[in-house]
């Protein structure tokens, strides 16, 4: 026993934990032993079967112990990046994301080589989700950190290769999109692999389609379409992006109900799960669609849903697109007062997205300025008018767009021969022609509406002449000038026969359409751009002159009495 009434193996015991090995002395102040005169000290008497050596054994094997905070190993982590990848394919961006966050966070309680390899992974995975979220620059730089590994897996490389792929087609850097290495040409029959397969072919597919190459285009997009339906199935998210491609191209083909049935379907996987590149292509092509055929009220309805879906999203770029079209509808109906203030709330989206420090713009500006120039062509086109066209085919040729290119030539031929130049028009407008008729364009004309009858006749009179340069384009022309009389003949029946339908005005049967979607007074009111109390007005109108009382009685009664479609159309089967 030492002086202060401590044995001394405990000494040796105590000498153990501080200090190993064991040491026969320890010198201790009194003053840290102030804490053990309590009776309920652990070296009390009453614990005196207390074993040191057993406690010493335990105590030397700590420093041999990893620490596992999270209590993940190896194979648990391989599974959660499987379920992270099949998250991804099925586009539960969210919940991938989520999943992702959670491995990364147990990536420090495994072997540095085991936990590189798999953060390489799920860096990839990341990649392919911020790109499809619209965040180019973000997505680059993951994918290129993740190739900056030499020791990576070549399924994480060809990956992060079609990562940088898309993010370069985005940020219009084809210099660098081109110096990639090419994938090779190979049969894909793994889901890992799937993604980034099915990404590189839309992306080659989206740029032959604005280099006008249109059925390289179709077929490129058909084999992502056939790759994402063997491997993960056709009702997956995965397979609208080729699908929206598609029928983007058979639409400018004059393909219309190919096109709408290509997208149809999926319309409710795209709304729920799709990504912003692929809900703005099908959106557009559908409300464009409806258009054509005179489908006003649907038209409205689609491009309403548009806007919702880029609100909830926060894809600017997707709001954009909706209220720009929405102006165009408005100005096909003679409606300017409201295309006014639909181009307003277009600078009110500008103001809140403005164009990136980096040069990226999301879209947002260049739908405000081509609704502008389409305002003013309807109304009063001035020369203010022309200079923004033609800047705006300017910036399309700039990064590499005829198609885009095209149709703002279109527009800006029909500017030109408003204000008083109609030479320089039908030049441009020739030339337009020659590049539509090689691609096989025919709705990027037809969709000019009535401002581009006066070309197509002065063309087609040019074309018409013996010896003219342009004379290959007339069997080319005359088929635009009979598409754009069956246009304009779908539009006047349609019109014709709401007008004779009885009981209902256009307007009543307008909103009763849109109620049989379901859609509340405050949606309707959203979508044909009036105030909710009218449209609280017109349902009680409709209510009375049918004899029902509830919305689901009115649209079976006006179904039944013909008054509108109640199937057959995709905004009841999507």
């Amino acid at each position: 026993m030492t002086g202060h009434g401590i044995p001394v193996g405990i000494q040796d015991t105590e000498g153990c934990v501080t200090d190993p090995p064991l040491r026969s002395e320890i010198n201790v102040p009194d003053s840290a032993f102030c804490l053990w005169d309590d009776d309920a000290s652990p070296y009390s008497p009453r614990h005196a079967n207390w074993a040191p050596e057993r406690r010493v054994n335990e105590v030397l094997l700590l420093g041999e112990v990893r620490r596992n905070l999270t209590g993940a190993d190896s194979g648990q982590i391989r599974r959660d990046v499987r379920r992270a990848r099949r998250l991804m394919l099925k586009w539960h961006l969210s919940e991938g994301f989520e999943l992702i966050d959670r491995i990364e966070r147990a990536l420090g309680d495994l072997p540095s080589d085991v936990a590189r390899r798999a953060r390489a992974e799920t860096s990839v995975l990341r990649a392919i989700g911020v790109a499809l979220q619209d965040d180019s620059l973000s997505a680059l730089y993951i994918a290129l950190r993740v190739l900056r590994d030499d020791d990576i897996s070549p399924h994480a490389r060809t990956a992060a290769l079609a990562v940088c792929r898309f993010a370069y087609w985005r940020l219009r850097d084809f210099d660098s999109l081109h110096c990639l290495p090419r994938h090779p040409p190979t049969v894909v029959l793994a889901r890992r692999d799937a993604m980034s397969a099915v990404l590189n072919l839309c992306v080659e597919a989206a740029v032959e389609l604005e280099q006008l190459r249109l059925s390289a285009a179709k077929m490129l997009a058909l084999d992502a379409l056939e790759m994402a339906r063997t491997v993960c199935g056709p009702d997956t998210g995965l397979a609208a992006l080729p699908a929206s491609i598609v029928a983007q191209v058979l639409y400018e083909q004059g393909s219309l109900y190919e096109a709408e049935a290509c997208i149809r379907g999926r319309l409710r996987v795209i709304n729920a799960f799709g990504v912003l590149e692929c809900a703005s292509r099908a959106y557009l092509v559908l409300a464009r669609i409806a258009m054509h055929q005179g489908r006003d009220v649907f038209a409205a309805s689609i491009l309403q849903e548009a806007e919702e879906l880029g609100e909830r999203r926060g894809w600017a770029r997707l709001i954009a697109m909706s209220m720009g079209q929405r102006v165009d509808l408005l100005l096909r109906q003679g409606r300017i007062t409201e295309a006014q203030l639909g181009a307003e709330r277009l600078d009110q989206l500008a103001a809140q997205y403005p164009t990136r420090a980096d040069g990226a713009d999301p879209g947002v500006q260049s739908y405000r300025r081509i609704a502008y120039a389409r305002l003013a062509l309807a109304s009063v086109a001035a020369a203010d008018t022309v200079a923004i066209l033609r800047q705006l085919h300017h910036d399309a040729v700039g990064r590499h767009d005829l198609y885009s290119a095209v149709r703002l030539a279109v527009q800006l031929a029909a500017s030109l021969d408003l204000t008083g130049e109609p030479d320089e028009a039908d030049s441009l407008f020739l030339r337009a022609l020659s590049l539509g008729r090689f691609a096989g364009l025919y709705q990027a004309f037809v969709d000019g509406g009535g401002e581009i009858d006066p070309l197509l006749v002065r063309a087609y009179d040019h074309t018409h002449r013996p010896g003219a340069a342009f004379r290959e384009l007339l069997p080319y022309i005359g088929s635009l000038v009979a598409l754009d009389k069956a246009r304009s003949s779908r539009r006047y029946a349609a019109r014709a026969t709401m007008r004779s339908s009885e009981g209902l005005s256009v307007r009543e049967r307008d909103i009763l359409i849109l109620v049989g979607r379901g859609l509340s007074n405050k949606r309707i009111a959203r979508a044909l751009t009036i105030a909710p109390e009218t449209v609280k007005s017109h349902v009680k109108r409709i209510f009375l002159k049918l004899e029902v009382k509830t919305r689901a009685q009115a649209v079976a009664r006006a179904g039944a009495q013909g008054h509108i479609q109640t199937g057959g159309s995709w905004l009841q089967t999507s």
